[in-house]
């Protein structure tokens, strides 16, 4: 039985974790959108960022995070190597995992914010992004809900 409720909470919270993936991949599709389509969306950001540039410690976050990130792929790659699996939910998981975390150097190596006026916000939602995806991954992990066959 509590195998049974063990597996109905991995999934609740796997469930929770890909809602909340989807629903940050559309927030930061919205802030681009919106900040290049709307005015008061692009006033609000431009105003905002005057505060960010000031108060945002945006190099110490963007190496912490791309540590993070690498800690994570370095991880991801680790993981796959020594258990050889031949799942196709571990290559996917992990190939999506390597695509954030890719998306997200690009990213912070490509922009700044006076290339990319929602750069702040953008880095905000997609930290986050690869936060939730590495909770799930962990998630998965630690219940040895993966397949290594």
């Amino acid at each position: 039985m509590t195998k049974q409720l063990n597996n109905i909470w991995v999934r609740v919270l796997v469930g929770i974790t890909v809602f909340l993936e989807v629903a940050l991949l559309i927030a930061s599709y919205a802030f681009r959108h919106f900040t290049s389509k709307r005015l008061g969306m692009l006033r609000h950001v431009v105003e905002r960022n005057k505060y960010f540039e000031k108060e945002y410690p945006t190099p110490t976050l963007q190496i912490v995070l791309a540590a993070f990130g690498l800690i994570m792929l370095l991880g991801i790659l680790l993981y796959l190597l020594k258990k050889k699996s031949k799942s196709i939910s571990n290559a996917a998981d992990s190939t999506i995992g390597c695509l954030l975390i890719l998306g997200y150097f690009y990213l912070i190596l490509r922009f700044n914010a006076s290339t990319l006026r929602d750069y702040y916000y953008q880095l905000l939602v997609w930290s986050l992004l690869i936060l939730a995806h590495a909770v799930r991954l962990a998630i998965l992990i630690f219940s040895k809900k993966i397949n290594t066959k």
